[in-house]
């Protein structure tokens, strides 16, 4: 059987009836997501309507992660998913993939090397440098990659920027702080001489940190860090993001059963990132809801109500107003975590706030 035929074989056969519940649930899913790009397509710039078709199948599947236990062969097979779907939804309408640079680990953070996609506009001239968003992808720090098919990073690519969105490693075969070293190494390259910046068409004096989920771990983090090194960042941007160790807030207990990100599936990541808790309680780098949030730049944090996930970036507005700094909280309610088509004009407004933050840095 070739790898591929094994691959699917693991994911949907290995787990008996689990997987079988999980591919009925896929099927209905994928209609209701079709449906629902279908009443959204003429009001969001999504990809193309078979955006809800493989969004829906990949979010049923998602939201059962948690069973999979630590079989490296049900890993790769979800990853294979997750990275199909992010192939297909992902839109080269309005941005063309540059190229791929591949930046140096800092010293300490491990050998090798971080690959980075670097995106532009098609229309822009060459010689133009547009506004830097350093961006890392969602996955729970487990599944995910550059080429990004969710709805952040569709509307992104509808901005007139640079995009240079990092490939950091992955758990369980890279646990923290993997991701956050690559996080860190990326944006200290790109600050250590404006001119590494300008060679990929970005300004850095224009330079906007974001994330989703776990990608959104990754943003809060290296920001404060960038903070404490003297890097200026004009803004970040953090969508539904992962941000504290604790599984005991209301939205956790209210969300728990949520069939697009369960509770169980949560801590299935935070256990494949993080397998010796103990490196996690006090550190900032692992749960930036516990860090110092003084001196931080103007910051956007998109919630969903229904989310296991909303009590992070709600108490990290909180933290964050108190601290003196710029927020832009937009609650997404009723929805629930990642499908934020269902509040399309909140996301539009997110992107408005982003656009005018950019251009006050000017």
């Amino acid at each position: 059987m070739t790898q591929g035929g094994e691959k699917e074989q693991t994911l949907f056969d290995s787990h008996g009836k689990t997987k079988g519940r999980i591919s009925l649930v896929a099927v209905i899913s994928s209609v209701l997501f079709l449906w629902i790009s279908l009443l959204w397509d003429d009001r969001i710039p999504f990809n193309d309507n078979i955006f809800g078709v493989v969004i829906g199948t990949f979010y049923s599947v998602y939201g059962e992660i948690h069973t999979a236990g630590s079989d490296p062969r049900y890993i790769n097979s979800l990853r294979l998913l997750a990275n199909i779907a992010n192939n297909i939804t992902f839109s080269s309408k309005h941005m063309s993939i540059e190229n791929e640079v591949w930046i140096p680990r800092q010293k300490g953070r491990g050998s090798g090397l971080i690959n980075v996609v670097v995106m532009r506009p098609k229309l822009a001239p060459k010689d133009k440098l547009l506004p830097l968003v350093v961006w890392f992808h969602g996955g729970g720090m487990v599944l995910g990659k550059a080429i990004d098919g969710s709805i952040p990073m569709s509307l992104l690519l509808h901005m007139n920027v640079t995009i240079a969105s990092v490939n950091y490693r992955l758990a369980p075969e890279n646990p923290f702080p993997a991701a956050y070293d690559d996080a860190l190494s990326v944006l200290e390259y790109f600050a250590s001489d404006a001119s590494i910046a300008a060679s990929i068409g970005g300004d850095i004096h224009r330079l906007v940190v974001a994330g989703e989920s776990a990608g959104g771990n990754l943003a809060a983090g290296v920001t404060q860090a960038a903070r404490d090194r003297g890097i200026a960042i004009a803004y970040q941007a953090l969508f539904i993001p992962m941000l504290g160790y604790r599984f005991d807030t209301e939205s956790y207990i209210e969300n728990s059963n949520c069939p697009v990100l369960p509770a169980e599936t949560v801590k299935w990541f935070w256990d494949k990132y993080v397998p010796d808790p103990r490196r996690c309680t006090n550190s900032s780098a692992c749960q930036p809801l516990i860090g110092n949030t003084n001196g931080l730049p103007p910051t956007l944090v998109f919630t969903a109500s229904c989310d296991v996930l909303r009590d992070d970036g709600i108490d990290y507005v909180r933290k964050l107003q108190n601290s003196g700094v710029q927020v832009d909280h937009i609650h997404a309610e009723g929805s629930h975590f990642g499908v934020t088509m269902f509040q399309g004009q909140k996301l539009q407004q997110a992107f408005r706030l982003i656009r005018e933050a950019l251009e006050k840095s000017q």
